[in-house]
This record gives structure tokens, sequence and C-alpha cells, in this order.
């Protein structure tokens, strides 16, 4: 895990603390969005962004790193304070963006931890099954 305080977010309180399943990772023409399912209730949920900057999918079970978690498993949406990704994003890109314009979400699921650097949150939709 990057290192920083990751603390839980909750864009849709109905879907805390369940158990999520990335499904689909889309960056193309329609842009950039991530598709999990939750399996009871069936549900799809999909999070879009406009403005992501930089993305990463690494299977969950291979983060090693402990990082400053505050909250408990199962939870899919956490923002991630003092970001160490963000802090490397902006020095590879030569003080283009500015540290404190991102943030870092992350979406952990049950097989697979997504980082995502946007200057805006994404959008939400879902579909029940």
């Amino acid at each position: 895990m990057w290192m920083g305080k990751h603390k839980k977010w909750n864009p849709l309180p109905q879907f805390a603390e369940k158990t999520f399943f990335a499904l689909q990772l889309h960056d193309d023409k329609d842009g950039f969005r991530l598709q999990f399912e939750l399996r009871d209730p069936h549900l799809l949920l999909t999070a879009s962004f406009d403005s992501q900057l930089l993305y990463m999918n690494v299977d969950e079970g291979d983060r090693l790193l402990s990082a400053e978690v505050e909250g408990e498993f199962p939870h899919l949406f956490w923002k991630v304070e003092a970001s160490e990704l963000t802090g490397r994003f902006c020095q590879m890109t030569s003080g283009k963006f500015e540290a404190n314009s991102i943030t870092h979400f992350v979406f952990i699921s049950v097989d697979d931890c997504i980082d995502v650097l946007a200057l805006e949150g994404p959008n939400f939709s879902w579909v029940q099954r």
C-alpha cells in the first residue's frame, strides 16, 4: 500500500461495510471507469472519473506494506491523506500539479486494490440485477 493515512470515505452510505468484487476497469474513448459487483443483493456499481491523472491496480494479496489505516474492512471506498503516491506523482510531472489539488482515492475490493489520483471525485451509478 502507498504510505499515507487511509481514511474511510462514504460517498454511498447504503453500501458501507459491503463486500465488493472488482469486475472491470476501463480506460477507453468513453472515459475511465471502474465497475464492482456486490453479490447480495446482486448489484453492479460503476465509478466514473472525468479528471483522473493516474491509476494502478494491484492484486489485494500482493500489497504487503502496511499503511496507517483508519477503519476496518470490508470497505470499498477510501481516501488517502499525506499520500506518498501523490507526492511522487507531483515530482514525476515536474510540479505541473499541486499536491493539494489532487485527491488519492483507493478502492479496496475482495480481490483488488485500485489507486486513483484525480482532480475531482467520481460519479457513481448502479444497476440492481
